[in-house]
C-alpha cells in the first residue's frame, strides 16, 4: 500500500507468471478450496479485509474517465460537450 492508501493488484495467468516464481502450481491445483482458504488465513500478510475497510472501498475509474470527470465532461458524450456532431458510426 502506498502513502495515499491505494494498492496496485496485478493478476497473471498461470502460464504467464514472472520467471522468478517458485510456486509449485501442481501442488496448488491439487489443493481443495478449504485448504487454500485455511493457508491464506494463516498468512499474516494475507488477512481478509475488515467490514470497515470494505466500506471505504470505491470502484476505480479508468484514467480517461477520471480525466473527463476532472474537466467536467462525465455524463455526456465528448462530442456533445465540444459542440460537434457525433460520428454516424456510433
Amino acid at each position: 500500500m502506498n502513502e495515499n492508501g491505494t494498492t496496485k493488484i496485478v493478476r497473471y495467468s498461470s502460464d504467464a507468471l514472472p520467471p522468478d516464481d517458485e510456486t509449485d502450481w501442481a501442488k496448488v491445483m491439487a489443493m481443495t478450496d478449504e485448504e487454500i482458504h485455511a493457508r491464506a488465513l494463516a498468512d499474516p500478510d494475507a488477512q481478509p479485509m475488515t467490514p470497515e475497510e470494505l466500506a471505504r472501498m470505491r470502484p476505480a475509474l479508468r484514467q480517461t474517465k477520471k480525466r473527463r470527470r476532472e474537466r467536467g465532461e462525465v455524463g455526456a458524450p465528448r462530442s456533445m460537450k465540444m459542440g460537434t456532431t457525433p460520428s454516424p458510426c456510433l
